[in-house]
């Protein structure tokens, strides 16, 4: 038996080049323009792309909540509350300009509210086990065919539930999240109600919105970006011939302001370039690919606000002096 193999012709090898270049072209054109869902903004494309097998861009908490609450209300609060807020209901499609915010066509609450179970043991052994999971969980891409998130549930834990929460840093930060969060609680305000968009003219009028939204309005963007590059003075006189009193309220302030903070940015950079490296220490290496969670009891929010009053401070400097001086001991 003779088996007959035909060499893959130069053209045909060329054609297929040519149409995958298309198509990614044709992907990042109508991401770039929103044709098929929400752009993603640069930061959060950035975070997007963080990701890497020693440190996924997640951000990770775990409740624990008493009494205990049944999965299945767990999740007709989360459909009630949590879905209100689109990001929650839609994919991260990236291509060679980005990435964009497309609704899942196949949403389905059970594969982002998951049941765990940890061995029912000592309340201390409890805690431990349960520091185990998330400490596995923080390493645990999330799918990225679906929506960033996942919550999972420990139906059973002293006395009652703990939930885990794993969250792309894409999807918002840890302050909106916060708010996020909140809106889950019993007697907390529903979440915002954001205003609907009116629906699309058709026809001419259609083509009409379309190259509005899509073209009009993202290049005039991308020229004011520009202008700025070209030069402070002629974004002035940009912005001068749109609102003339503008012109005449700033007078010749700009430039000097520009000129400052050009100066103070060099200074940093210029500092940071010249700054020793870092002391050697037990931290310095190469990040593994496992990590350890561990919490302590909760500190009273209203002592930790009386500490920033005291010293003419956020509760976030406070934290971080915390954390610095809790490694600091350590080192």
């Amino acid at each position: 038996m003779v088996t007959r193999v035909t060499a893959q012709k130069p053209a045909t090898k060329v054609r297929g080049a040519k149409k995958g270049v298309q198509k990614s072209l044709s992907d990042a054109v109508v991401g770039t323009l929103g044709l098929h869902g929400e752009r993603m903004s640069k930061v959060d494309t950035a975070w997007l792309r963080m990701d890497s097998a020693s440190n996924l861009m997640m951000i990770v908490g775990v409740w624990v909540i008493k009494p205990g609450i049944p999965y299945e209300d767990l999740a007709e609060r989360l459909q009630d509350r949590l879905l209100r807020y689109p990001r929650f209901v839609q994919c991260a499609i990236e291509d060679a300009a980005g990435a964009t915010w497309v609704r899942d066509p196949n949403f389905s609450m059970a594969n982002h509210l998951v049941r765990e179970k940890i061995p029912r043991t000592a309340a201390k052994d409890q805690q431990k086990a349960l520091q185990n999971r998330l400490a596995a969980l923080c390493m645990e891409p999330l799918d990225r065919s679906r929506p960033l998130w996942q919550f999972h549930l420990v139906e059973h834990y002293k006395g009652g539930s703990a939930l885990m929460v794993r969250i792309h840093h894409c999807i918002a930060d840890g302050i909106a999240l916060i708010a996020v969060t909140n809106s889950l609680m019993d007697g907390a305000p529903p979440p915002p109600v954001r205003p609907r968009r009116l629906h699309p003219h058709g026809g001419l009028d259609g083509a009409e919105d379309w190259f509005e939204e899509a073209l009009l309005k993202p290049l005039t963007k991308l020229a004011v970006k520009a202008l700025g590059i070209a030069g402070e003075g002629a974004a002035r006189s940009f912005d001068m011939v749109a609102d003339p009193q503008k012109g005449v309220e700033k007078g010749l302030n700009g430039s000097a302001d520009v000129a400052k903070l050009a100066f103070h940015a060099m200074s940093d950079l210029a500092a940071l370039a010249l700054m020793p490296d870092d002391s050697p220490t037990s931290l310095k290496g190469v990040p593994g690919t496992s990590k350890r969670v561990a919490w302590c009891p909760p500190l009273p929010l209203a002592e930790v606000k009386a500490v920033g009053k005291a010293l003419n401070c956020s509760i976030n400097d406070v934290l971080l002096s915390c954390v610095a001086g809790a490694i600091g001991q350590y080192l």
